[in-house]
């Protein structure tokens, strides 16, 4: 198993003793038994932000200090290449796993998602600032070229294969909508809403296709829904209330799964990031932090 390692918080009282990788810009690898599903973390792959990188945005503005902040990867079918968007980076990391050699790809801003289509010779990845996905070519670490799917700053996130249609889905947050991109001509095809009447809208953050190919759901992070689509039709077949915001779903042969961000409550944070201080570092420093620690 391999999962986007950040910097550990900033708070003594939430870090992690021991912890491998604690600077983050890290790939964590873990390996796990079948029979008990208990997995032990066996290394850190390393993916420093390549030169290109911009310093990242913040305030007060800064002049050096530059990251990866990977974001959610994909892996290839045969387990030998991870695709990884480096979110402050601008750029997507072409990991192999049997050797842990780096390639870099540029991308768009703010890279978030990824996917590798069947074959293991192409990726995609989504771009938050531009509305785009970037196609990837693996073998030679370049860019292909950029499919427009949203407008600009509309937070393409993650993004879901159908491979038996020749189909990619992306979430697309900040439109409450789900871009549809035709993978045999590498284009956009049509646009699906999970739009909501009321409320603040629907945020879908992750997708997932049914092994079957059958059903497409979407976790729609500010409703505190999953929505069940039929594909290819792109019906709305229902919604599943969630716990306060699901941030991932999975589809199994049997199973429906889902994890909500912020559950049903972990009790107060005393000691996380205060919103009134202006000179509370973690803060300043780490703008999404406040979020994730009073969760």
């Amino acid at each position: 198993v391999y999962v986007s390692g950040v910097p550990d918080s900033s708070n003594s009282d939430e870090q992690r003793p021991g912890l491998a990788g604690r600077q983050g810009d890290v790939i964590h690898v873990f390996r796990y038994g079948k029979r008990r599903g208990r997995a032990r973390e066996i290394g850190t792959i390393s993916v420093p932000p390549p030169a290109s990188a911009p310093v990242p945005q913040n305030f007060p503005p800064q002049t050096s200090g530059k990251e990866s902040w990977p974001d959610r990867l994909a892996i290839s079918s045969d387990g030998h290449t991870l695709l990884v968007p480096l979110n402050l980076a601008d750029a997507a990391a072409i990991v192999d796993t049997r050797t842990k050699a780096v390639k870099y790809v540029s991308t768009g801003s703010y890279p978030y998602g990824a996917a590798i289509l069947p074959g293991n010779r192409t990726g995609l990845v989504s771009n938050e600032g531009p509305g785009t996905v970037s196609v990837i070519d693996l073998a030679s670490a370049s860019k292909v070229k950029d499919i427009q799917v949203a407008a600009n700053i509309s937070h393409p996130e993650a993004i879901a294969v159908d491979a038996r249609r020749h189909k990619a889905y992306v979430a697309i947050a900040n439109e409450d909508q789900i871009a549809v991109i035709d993978t045999s001509s590498l284009t956009f095809d049509r646009s699906m809403s999970v739009e909501l009447s009321q409320g603040p809208g629907a945020l879908p953050v992750a997708l997932s296709v049914s092994p079957d190919g059958g059903r497409l759901y979407a976790a729609l992070a500010a409703a505190d829904q999953v929505a069940e689509f039929a594909v290819p039709s792109g019906r709305l077949l229902g919604r599943i209330p969630t716990a306060a915001y699901p941030a991932d779903v999975q589809a199994t042969r049997k199973r429906l799964l889902w994890i909500a961000a912020k559950g049903f409550g972990s009790g107060a944070n005393p000691n996380g990031p205060n919103p009134y201080a202006a000179t509370d570092n973690n803060l300043l420093q780490h703008p999404g932090s406040a979020v994730l620690t009073n969760g």
